[in-house]
């Protein structure tokens, strides 16, 4: 049994690692026996192989070879990079494991006097560069030389030519059978040539022997500190690249020394590092926001970058170290040629730069870009070889909420530590498998923000809920002690509950019908307090800012709807509909996100009774600008295996997109991004261009398909005439190792049709730097982990948190108005109707007459206006939040319909028309939807919406102007402010 604790092994820590090799770096040339001898021992090759890996630094040079017969090979004829001796980047390493892992024993034995003159040749080209050298030969024993003494005049040449000034590592893996003598001779090669104590190593690992991860480790450490010259140690401090705190408490830089014995006799005198950890935020206030606008980096005076809005966030605490050199991030000429040679000299300055390209985020698919003016402000970090730089555009504004509404009390998430009276009288059934509070709305902070993130949750009481329920109250200052990282942090935090409190007696209030089909409904700020209504517990690892909808939003304007995902809070499929909130109104600094969660047949719904043309033979699927699915009507159908996220129309409807793309529709571009351990190219599609309906004819004349944008949304509609029959293909690779994308084909390229993909970037050669390239913002790797239940009693016996009291409603319409909650039941499942005293009204998760004799059910009486508490949500029944100076308001409005973007053509159209509507179709195939057909109590029409009526609608075949407005959940509206200059916070 493997030790997992070796994962671990500090000896491999990046720390040692790095400050081992001093500045200079080291030369390792890896030769590994892949002829058909080891094929008995290859998983032991691997193991060894992988461990070597991890010996090397972005300070090193490797140069990995392939070898059987009489063959050395490079693991990669098509890179570059990998065919001479290259600097060990976390790009080189990766796909140098790769091959470890994918390459197959071939060949007989080779020649080792072949071998060893070609090794020390390479090694004799990097004379001149006065590093470490190391010659590590990873063998099954077997050769084919006929004379050994041949064998060992030829290595001893190859080391006098070098003055002895490399080290040689022996790692035999062999199968036990090796003879007696050729095994002594493998052995005996350490040493040969050069009399050196310790420079040497001979390392054997025999198959059927204990060769776990830890017994791997403790041989090939050895290996670390051969052939150096301690008395000339270099006595810097090393700064270690940054790591993610095992603790939770952010992202370190170490700071270490090396541990050197000079006054012992042993040639290796190494006894370890000493290294002083460091949180990355004490360079700069943690109020320094990372925006659009905004933002700083910290680099090396050799170029080399330590941190950038570009970098993801390291995740473990031994990552590899990433070797990205600032030009390669801040890739403007101007950057290189007034600005780097400046900065890196260590001098503080400042320069402003005009018309620099800048790239734009598109949430979590892909980058745009905008030409600013940036400036950039520099300084040296004292008593180390640190550059830190401020940058700020031309839109930066300092930005902070203004509150008129001081708040009130607040529930914390934690209902497992509420007082069991209070939350009795509030639980509800928020799902089949998830409780809530009914009438109550909750907040959560980030674990980030708390003292001790790893495990803050295990430390909230009871009494810590009450705390944190009176730290809200009006005109409470206090802050509490031992809890929060800091008083700022907790500041940040009250801002935002304030900012947002209002929302809570809005939500509550909004009793109305149409409302029962939101599932919940949430504010997710930028500093990572969460604001949702029904209140739940949350998970610990929750946070806003690393889901994708959030992601996606804070990157759009007008409304977003994502494609269908699964909830983290119920495991359900949902859909967000949301908004970005402003600093102020007119402020680009962005605050967050406003969003709500609905099921995908409420969406159906609103489609349905507005658009008819997608109950027609043709396909209509509504798809978002980065060219994902967001709807169309396989989605509907039962399939348990199947997810809907993600679904790009490339892979539902490849012969659609491949006109898409010929047509200029859909446009295919890539960026970079910079992970912790890799860079990657992610090809992505935008059709971001697209702001007027179009009809297209495909050169196949069995295709048409029109797109039509939804204004003030990030959706557009196709409605799709494929007559073909012939299939049409396109490269779509399934995501890999919790990748978004799969990997691309060989052949990837701007104008072949393929699904969105992820390319890694082996050699550094590859990374360019061309005017007009973009950089991707780096995915968020965090993850959230579905809410666990934690509710004890019988969540079937709760009542609903949003009940549409579907039994008491006696008509189809009355029912029918509910769904996708209630469901009109007139039918057997075996389709057979049933008399007109059983039809009824029941839950839409409820199976309509399970048995062959269901019960009648007797219909309450219909309910009067006079006994309505509420009327339908209007536009005027909103509520404020007050976001420095804007009021955000939530409405629950119903239905699609067209509208023109030429206002003033549109009037003239209706003065013309006197009045009169024009019944038009909505595609060339049929007039059918927009009719006068009546719907009549307890009957079901096909194909036609309910009757109310959305008036004229403009024929897309002869309108290019046209587009779609989404009237679906408003997330907010903006009014005017007040003489003082902010908003009131009265409904």
């Amino acid at each position: 049994m493997e030790c997992t604790c070796a994962q671990r092994d500090p000896r491999f820590s990046s720390r040692l690692l790095e400050t081992l090799p001093g500045s200079e770096g080291r030369h390792f040339v890896i030769i590994l026996d892949y002829s058909e001898e080891i094929k008995d021992t290859i998983s032991i090759v691997k193991k060894v192989a992988k461990t070597l890996l991890n010996l090397f630094t972005f300070k090193d040079k490797i140069s990995v070879k392939f070898y059987h017969e009489d063959n050395l090979v490079p693991s990669d004829n098509k890179a570059d990079c990998l065919k001479i001796s290259s600097k060990a980047t976390p790009y080189l390493k990766d796909k140098i494991l790769q091959q470890i892992e994918n390459k197959q024993p071939k060949g007989e034995a080779a020649s080792y006097k072949k071998i060893f003159e070609e090794t020390f040749q390479i090694l004799y080209n990097d004379k001149n560069n006065q590093t470490e050298k190391h010659f590590i030969f990873v063998t099954s024993g077997y050769y084919k030389d006929g004379s050994w003494s041949e064998v060992e005049k030829g290595f001893k040449d190859g080391r006098k030519s070098l003055e002895c000034g490399v080290s040689f590592s022996l790692l035999l893996i062999y199968d036990g059978k090796l003879a007696g003598a050729t095994y002594s001779n493998n052995k005996n090669l350490a040493g040969v040539g050069c009399d050196i104590e310790g420079r040497d190593n001979f390392m054997e690992f025999e198959l059927g022997k204990d060769n776990n991860h830890f017994t791997i480790n403790s041989k090939i450490s050895a290996i670390l500190s051969s052939a150096k010259n301690f008395n000339d140690f270099d006595d810097k401090v090393h700064y270690i690249m940054p790591i993610s705190d095992r603790f939770g408490r952010g992202t370190t830089i170490d700071a270490c020394k090396a541990v050197v014995d000079k006054s012992s006799s042993s040639q290796n005198p190494m006894k370890g590092a000493v290294c002083l950890s460091f949180l990355t935020n004490e360079f700069i206030r943690e109020e320094w926001s990372q925006t659009e606008n905004s933002y700083w980096f910290l680099i090396k005076r050799n170029g080399q970058t330590f941190i950038h809005p570009k970098f993801g966030q390291p995740l473990g605490s031994d990552e590899l170290s990433r070797t990205v050199n600032i030009l390669q991030i801040e890739s403007s000429q101007s950057f290189k040629d007034e600005v780097y040679n400046d900065m890196i000299s260590g001098v503080p300055g400042s320069k402003i730069l005009s018309d620099v390209m800048m790239p734009i985020s598109r949430g979590p698919f892909g980058a745009t870009s905008q030409n600013k003016t940036l400036t950039y402000t520099w300084k040296a970090v004292p008593k180390s070889d640190f550059i830190l730089t401020i940058v700020t555009s031309s839109d930066y504004e300092k930005s902070e909420l203004k509150i008129t509404n001081q708040g009130g009390a607040e529930d914390y998430h934690r209902l497992d530590l509420w007082n069991s009276t209070y939350l009795d009288d509030h639980i509800c059934k928020y799902s089949e498998t998830q409780v809530a509070v009914k009438d109550l709305a909750v907040i959560k902070f980030p674990a980030d923000a708390f003292l001790r993130p790893s495990i803050y949750f295990k430390l909230e009481t009871n009494e810590t809920v009450q705390e944190l329920k009176d730290l809200f109250m009006p005109g409470e200052t206090a802050t509490p002690r031992g809890l929060f990282k800091s008083i700022d942090v907790f500041k940040n935090i009250r801002l935002s509950a304030q900012a947002t409190k209002s929302m809570d007696q809005y939500w509550k209030n909004d009793t109305s019908e149409k409302a029962i089909s939101i599932i919940a409904r949430y504010i997710g700020m930028e500093n990572g307090f969460f604001r949702i209504y029904p209140g739940l517990l949350m998970n610990p690892s929750y946070d806003p800012r690393a889901r994708p909808w959030y992601r996606l939003m804070i990157a759009q304007k007008g409304m977003t709807l994502t494609t269908p995902y699964l909830d983290a809070f119920t495991g359900e499929t949902v859909m967000t509909l949301g908004q970005v909130l402003h600093m102020g109104k007119t402020s680009t600094e962005k605050a967050g996100n406003i969003a709500m969660d609905f099921k995908l047949p409420y969406f159906k719904v609103l489609l349905d009774k507005s658009i008819n043309e997608c109950e027609t033979d043709g396909a209509c699927v509504v798809i978002d600008r980065n060219g994902f699915v967001v709807y169309q009507s396989s989605f509907m159908e039962k399939n348990e295996n199947s997810t809907l996220e993600n679904q790009h129309i490339i892979k539902m409807h490849s012969r659609v997109a491949k006109s898409m793309i010929e047509e200029g529709v859909m446009i295919k571009n890539y960026c970079l991004e910079f992970r912790n351990n890799i860079t990657i190219k992610e090809w992505f599609y935008s059709l971001d261009h697209v702001t007027e309906a179009k009809k297209y004819e495909s050169n196949r004349n069995c295709l048409d398909y029109r797109v039509v944008p939804i204004v003030d949304s990030n959706l557009l509609l196709l409605y799709i005439n494929d007559a073909c029959t012939l299939p049409e293909n396109c490269n779509c690779e399934e995501p890999i190792n919790n990748e978004r994308f799969g990997y691309c084909s060989n052949d990837i390229s701007e104008t072949n049709c393929e699904c969105p993909c992820i390319q890694p970037v082996t050699c550094l050669s590859d990374l360019r730097i061309t005017p007009g390239r973009l950089e991707c913002n780096p995915e968020d790797k965090r993850k959230t982990d579905f809410s666990e239940k934690w509710f004890k009693g019988n969540i079937s016996e709760l009542t609903l948190c949003f009940d549409p009291e579907c039994k008491k409603r006696d008509t189809w319409d009355n029912c029918e108005s509910f769904k996708p909650a209630c469901n009109w039941c007139f039918k057997f499942p075996n389709g057979t109707h049933v008399a007109d005293e059983k039809k009824h009204c029941d839950y839409s998760d409820e199976e309509c007459f399970p048995t062959p004799s269901p019960p009648i059910i007797t219909p309450a009486p219909p309910t009067t206006p006079d006994s309505q508490e509420t009327e339908d949500l209007s536009d005027g029944a909103i509520a404020v939040i007050i976001l420095f100076s804007i009021i955000f308001v939530c409405s629950i409005l119903g239905g699609i319909y067209w509208w023109f973007n030429k206002k003033a053509k549109r009037r003239q159209r209706n003065n013309n028309n006197n009045g009169n509507n024009s019944n038009t179709t909505l595609t060339p195939r049929a007039n059918s939807g927009f009719d006068d057909d009546q719907y009549q109590p307890g009957y079901q029409p096909s194909g036609h919406a309910p009757n109310d009526r959305l008036g004229s609608v403009p024929s897309p075949t002869d309108t290019k102007d046209a587009a779609v407005e989404i009237t679906m959940p408003a997330v907010y509206e903006e009014r005017p402010a007040d003489e003082n200059g902010s908003v009131s916070t009265t409904a």
